[in-house]
């Protein structure tokens, strides 16, 4: 909830018209309260004279409300247009008389910024509004972002997922809650409060000590969340209906069996898709059980009518196709990519911080923290340029997968028929493309790109150099 609630500030302060969203009313409160108090404390939102709004929420000059009914009485800040329930409003004053408010326009086109009205107007019936920080899935349907930031706690439907996941026409987040708030605690006794823990987070991050960062989350760990509490029709999808007949249900059976098995092995757990491309890194066993998965989906070619001799000259070419395999680095890209993203947002955060310290006259502070989104800036761009590096070298990688895979399903394809038919015969499992080796070019041309890493928080960082061999035919 922190981390949405922290993207959502850093990208609102710095213009860019972004979503969060929930499917829980307790869970949009609650994002909301903490986003106010975190705008507070930046100095963006004043702390009063303050209105009481829905729920017993207090709103100041600053924050932004959604009105939650139709009043055709009110100009809405532009002729002809009257207020709608929806509307997102962001309160210029509070006076005696009620809201002097802006109404949200669509975003920008070409820079993805917040527009508002020119004029003001005053917003009377505000009693009935809601903070619009966070907002549900049934508020933001029909709306059309820069940015979408979606919240899943593992109990949300696919009907949630649809409508949070495309809100945004750049970019769109799911922030992932990976352990149950519910499991019971198996050791007795009182535990601290978790509010505790967040303050002291919260403080030190506002006097720019931060504290150390979470352990990071498995990636499939989410992506398991996401797809909890539905079906996975993976099985029929790949394999068709369950058939009728004994001896084709048993068939059915043993083949669903043996893609089950990798499934299980990997952690692959995509509802639909019943397996993933040939593994990159994986370890023997799990390399084996994608092969028997891949025959027993039946996509394959048929080698059955072949004689031994064209099956073991089919099966080494395997490691013959993968030996100039581009190296893997999905791994890479996938962490500065999340790198560039954090930094960028750390960036947009210390630049509202350092405004709010020169606009309270605090000047020393203020210089500290545009140095600091300064660093920030230049650990985004160097971020992104080793994206442009990996990307280019994961382009590679792809046009040899295109290239080679025919063959090596053809490969694949012979060593199960070798195993089937001679199933006490120790066949030596050929070794994966290896992500981790220098490839064999197909000629001497040889492209050496450098890299940095070990970057750390903070206006300086260290780094370690070293290359990635790329093949380019």
């Amino acid at each position: 909830m922190d981390a949405a609630a922290t993207a959502y500030v850093a990208l609102t302060a710095g213009g860019t018209d972004t979503l969060l969203m929930t499917a829980d009313h307790a869970l949009r409160r609650e994002l909301s309260r903490r986003i106010r108090d975190d705008l507070i404390a930046l100095g963006t939102v004043s702390d009063g004279p303050a209105v009481t709004i829905a729920d017993g929420t207090q709103a100041s000059r600053g924050d932004l409300i959604i009105a939650t009914r139709n009043d055709h009485r009110v100009e809405a800040g532009e002729p002809g247009r009257t207020l709608a329930n929806g509307d997102l409003l962001r309160i210029d004053a509070v006076t005696p008389g009620g809201l002097i408010v802006r109404c949200a326009l669509d975003a920008d086109p070409q820079t993805g910024q917040r527009q508002w009205t020119a004029r003001t107007f005053l917003y009377a019936n505000y009693r009935d509004a809601e903070l619009g920080y966070a907002v549900t899935d049934h508020v933001a349907q029909g709306r059309t972002v820069h940015t979408g930031l979606a919240v899943f706690t593992g109990t949300q439907d696919r009907q949630h997922a649809l409508v949070a996941l495309t809100r945004g026409t750049m970019l769109n987040l799911a922030y992932v809650f990976t352990l149950s708030p519910k499991r019971a605690d198996p050791v007795p006794g009182p535990r601290p409060a978790p509010e505790l823990t967040r303050y002291d987070l919260l403080h030190s991050e506002r006097t720019g000590d931060p504290g150390p960062a979470a352990p990071p989350v498995p990636p499939g760990t989410p992506l398991g969340v996401l797809a909890a509490g539905h079906d996975l029709p993976w099985a029929v999808t790949a394999l068709g209906p369950v058939p009728a007949h004994p001896a084709d249900r048993l068939d059915w059976q043993q083949r669903a069996s043996s893609i089950g098995a990798y499934r299980e092995l990997s952690g692959y757990d995509h509802s639909s898709d019943p397996i993933e491309p040939e593994p990159a890194t994986a370890a023997p066993e799990t390399r084996a059980a994608w092969q028997e998965a891949a025959a027993a989906l039946g996509d394959g070619p048929d080698v059955r009518g072949m004689p031994d001799g064209r099956l073991l000259h089919l099966r080494d070419t395997y490691p013959i196709e993968t030996a100039w395999a581009p190296r893997y680095v999905g791994d890479e890209l996938r962490q500065v990519r999340a790198a560039a993203w954090n930094a960028r947002l750390a960036g947009l955060r210390a630049s509202v911080e350092a405004a709010a310290a020169r606009q309270r006259g605090d000047h020393g502070t203020a210089t500290s923290k545009h140095e600091l989104a300064a660093s920030y800036q230049a650990l985004q761009d160097a971020y992104r340029q080793r994206e442009t590096v990996f990307a280019a070298v994961m382009a590679d990688r792809e046009d040899w997968d295109a290239a080679t895979r025919d063959q090596r399903h053809l490969s694949v394809a012979a060593d199960t028929e070798l195993r089937r038919r001679y199933p006490e015969q120790p066949f030596p499992r050929s070794a994966p493309p290896n992500p981790n080796r220098p490839p064999k070019p197909r000629d001497a041309r040889q492209v050496h790109y450098p890299v940095t890493t070990g970057v750390t928080s903070g206006p300086s960082f260290g780094r370690k150099v070293w290359s990635i061999t790329s093949a380019r035919s």
